[in-house]
This record gives C-alpha cells, structure tokens and sequence, in this order.
C-alpha cells in the first residue's frame, strides 16, 4: 500500500511538513528522534513513514539497522506473518489471542508473536507424541498461560513452567473454545455414541483446578460459539431455532428469542459478539442486550455453502459492515482457505481478507491470502504498521518471501508499506 503526505493525520503534517522540509538533510539520529515523537502523540503511520525515509536517503541497511534500532520488530520479520493457518493439510485452526501475544498452531510446535516485541521463542508440545504417531491436538490461550489437548487429557503451561496434566475425559477432546477471563474454558469431546452428540465440560484452569459436565449444551465450536468476559454466546447446538443462548461460567444458562428466522452462525467482533440468521440478520450483543443490528446479503451465497453453513468459522468488521466465513474443515486440502466475504449488498470468495480474529484485548489478527495469519488494523484496512514490509528497507529475501504465491499488486498490498512524497 502506499502512504503519502496526503495520508498523513492532520495533526502530524506541520511536524512532518516542517522535518521534511529541512536542509542539509538531517542525520539518522534525527529522524529517528522525530519518529519517536510522532509515535508518542499516537501518530504510528507518519512515525513508520519517516523510518522508511531513512532508507532512501541513507541506504537499504542503514534504513534495516535504524528500524532494528527504534522497534522491536526487526524487518525480516515483517510482512510474512506471525504463522501458517494449515499445516500440512490439517483443517482450519484460528489463532489464540491474549493481550498482546498471539498463538499460532503448527505440526508439533506453537508459535508465538507480541505485537510490540516480535517473534518469540515456540512452545514445543512433542511430549503429546506417543511412539511413531503424533495425535490430533488442539490448544488455547488462557490468563496464566497455554492450554494442550490431545486424546483424552487437557494439559496446562503456567508461564514458563512445563506442561502438566490436570483433567482427563472418558472420551478423546476434540475441541476447545477461547478461554474467558477468568481462566474458565469450554471443552468439547468426541460422544460415546455416534448416535449422541459431543459433550461440553466447562474446566477452570487458573488455580484449582474444577471440570463440571454440562448438561443440554451441544455445541461443535466452530462458529457457533463466541467467548465474552463472563461467559459463552452460543447458537444451533440442538437448542430452538432462533434461540440465542448464553452460557455462564458456572454452568448456569439463559435464553433470548430476538430473531425471527434461524440462526445459523455467531461471529466475534471487536464491538462483542453479532448474532446471525438465514436471512442475514446480524445483532450486536453487549451481555445479554442487544445493541446494534445490521444486515448481510446472506441468502445470496451459493447453496453449496448454505448447506453445510455449519462448517464455517464466522467474524464480523461491525465498522464496515463485512461477514467473514471461512470453511474450517479446509475442503480444499491445501493451504487455500475457502472463505466467503459478505456485505449487505454481494458476496464474493477472491477477496485479500480471508478471516479476521477480533480479541477483547483489542488486538486483531487477519488471515489473508497468503495463507498466513497478520496482526491487522482494522480502521486503515492493513497490518500494522510495525508489521508491514517497508519496501525502502527490503532485500531480495524479503520480497521472495513476501510476494510469493500472491495476486495482489505492490501498491495495493497491505502487507508492503510504499512512500510516496
């Protein structure tokens, strides 16, 4: 994308007009100082751009070596992503998010990634293996640490401290939902019946440990469940067809019956969780209130993907109006995501956007389509800025890296950073 003096916030430009427009021009010292001002004032875009400027006046490394120096984040790291949404093959599993790290799923590894600090050091979780065969597994993130299922047992990392094992199933755990803030996560495993449906457990993980069965709670977890500070907003699950339901950390439940017509998905959004029915009626929840509605041209997507509609992850940008469905099932059995991006007036599958991740943090991360997961701003439409790819600053690794297996042009790529003064 590219970002010019007419991009800038209007209460950045005399300060960037001002520094620009000195002769000689100044050393790096200095521009480094200026950037950190604006960055102080909130003013991220314009801070990046004079970084970048660094670069053209000074030269490609010494524009590497002064990013390296003012951010965290070095440039090697930048535009490629924080990791792989499927590895090898595997179904769909969406990033874990709390605070300011994000959690990615690969083979026998988790990778991690701060917002401020960069790529951190991988969680290996190989002890799940046993002899020549790795299980299926999945994890979450919760207030103390990480969470691991694999087969029968729900493991948890304090910190730094190793895994240890604090709740084991009659059955194998084929799921598990985003932890709520108290450290309380739904688990989901496989029925003892192929005529019954999963059970749903809700297991504290945060000190004492305590799992409690729930009763009447049918949920597959993807897309039809969405975690807020106290509690699960849920949808389908054999509950009525227009029910909401909203589920306590205790186990308590209550219902409200707001929608006329079935709702066929929950979606998480930076605003709270949005309520969706077939015919594309979306609702803003704050608790158990609602408090917005909008509309999705949901009946016009294709009848391939209605039919099975309960396959598909779901997010909502609120601001813009735009429903996110990716198959989480990854019937395409490669790293392209089948995905399905929905306004109030079309629906189209080649968008950039695959999925977005709000969190109630803040943070957000997109899955775009490069099959990589990018911590994303949502208002400018782009990764953020200590995350994009300044394209003064890159080398030919960069751009192989960055470029490869991508449509989108340079100017238009919101991954890559251009200036244009």
């Amino acid at each position: 994308m590219k970002f010019s003096l007419q991009d800038c916030a209007r209460g950045a430009l005399p300060a960037v007009r001002s520094f620009l427009s000195l002769r000689p021009v100044p050393q790096v010292g200095s521009w480094m100082a200026c950037a950190t001002q604006l960055r102080s004032r909130g003013f991220l875009p314009e801070a990046a751009m004079l970084m970048d400027l660094v670069a053209v006046h000074f030269g490609r490394e010494v524009g590497r070596r002064a990013w390296a120096e003012w951010s965290e984040v070095p440039v090697s790291q930048r535009g490629r992503g924080v990791g792989l949404a499927i590895v090898s093959g595997q179904a769909l599993s969406g990033p874990a998010l709390f605070g300011g790290d994000v959690y990615v799923k690969g083979k026998a590894e988790i990778s991690v990634a701060n917002v401020l600090t960069g790529m951190g050091n991988r969680v290996d979780v190989s002890f799940l293996r046993t002899g020549m065969q790795f299980p299926n597994w999945c994890f979450a993130a919760y207030c103390d640490g990480l969470l691991v299922a694999a087969e029968h047992s729900l493991y948890r990392r304090s910190g730094m401290l190793p895994f240890e094992e604090i709740a084991r199933f009659d059955a194998p755990v084929i799921r598990l939902a985003e932890a709520l803030e108290d450290g309380t996560v739904l688990v989901m495993t496989a029925p003892k019946s192929p005529l019954l449906a999963p059970d749903c457990w809700l297991v504290t993980c945060a000190g004492e440990v305590c799992v409690l069965p729930l009763s009447n709670v049918e949920q597959r977890l993807v897309g039809d469940c969405v975690a807020e500070a106290e509690g699960y907003v849920t949808c389908s699950g054999g509950m009525q067809h227009n029910e909401v339901r909203f589920l306590a950390a205790d186990g308590s439940w209550s219902t409200r019956f707001v929608h006329e017509r079935r709702v066929v998905r929950m979606a998480r959004s930076s605003r709270g969780a949005v309520s969706i029915d077939e015919d594309g009626l979306g609702l803003l929840w704050q608790g158990a209130k609602v408090i917005g509605d909008t509309h999705f041209a949901l009946p016009a997507l294709p009848e391939a993907v209605l039919s099975r509609m309960e396959t598909f992850d779901a997010a909502v940008d609120w601001a813009r109006g735009v429903l996110y469905l990716s198959d989480a099932t990854n019937k395409a059995g490669n790293n392209t995501v089948p995905s399905w991006c929905v306004t109030a007036t079309e629906v189209r599958n080649d968008a950039f956007v695959k999925q977005l991740y709000p969190s109630r943090s803040g943070l957000t991360v997109a899955l775009l389509e490069d099959g990589r997961f990018h911590f994303w701003d949502v208002e400018a439409q782009c990764v953020l800025c200590d995350w994009q790819l300044p394209a003064s600053c890159a080398d030919a690794d960069d751009w192989r890296e960055v470029l490869a297996g991508t449509r989108i042009g340079i100017e238009d790529d919101p991954r890559i950073r251009q200036i244009a003064l």
